[in-house]
């Protein structure tokens, strides 16, 4: 293992400058071999074509969203952490009998749950407010 680790870094040190070359590639060409990359690294996965299309799928997603101004941080966020939390909600539910109550009725839990309330409220009013002044000065 600590041999892997010396190799690496020497691997590394003496690569920085051809690395350093990679950002002098033009964007549409670099994109267009990120974008090869990840079809092919999406067949290798399983030899399915399935993979592919949900690749393309989430690519036009992406675009979309950024195209229409949307975030992609939460949504990364939740695709990474969807699954751990869902499989962490169901547990905590198999632990308590299948009873929401211990998240209401524990104090950590409490507010914690009025915190989040409470900030996507607050987020709410501030993209209400923000609309309405740009329709009030149109």
């Amino acid at each position: 293992m600590i041999f892997s680790y010396v190799v690496i870094f020497f691997v590394s040190v003496f690569s920085i400058k051809l690395m350093a070359k990679l950002l002098n590639i033009k964007t549409s060409i670099l994109s267009g071999f990120v974008l090869v990359f990840c079809i092919i690294g999406s067949y290798a996965l399983r030899n399915s074509y399935f993979d592919v299309y949900v690749t393309l799928a989430f690519g036009f997603l992406g675009y979309w969203m950024r195209k229409d101004g949307y975030s992609l941080g939460p949504m990364t966020l939740a695709l990474v952490l969807g699954t751990m939390i869902e499989q962490k909600f169901i547990g905590a539910l198999k632990i308590s009998g299948g009873s929401v109550l211990p998240f209401v009725t524990r104090p950590i839990s409490l507010v914690l749950l009025l915190l989040t309330i409470l900030m996507i409220v607050l987020s709410s009013l501030r993209i209400y407010r923000a609309r309405h002044k740009t329709e009030a000065k149109n």
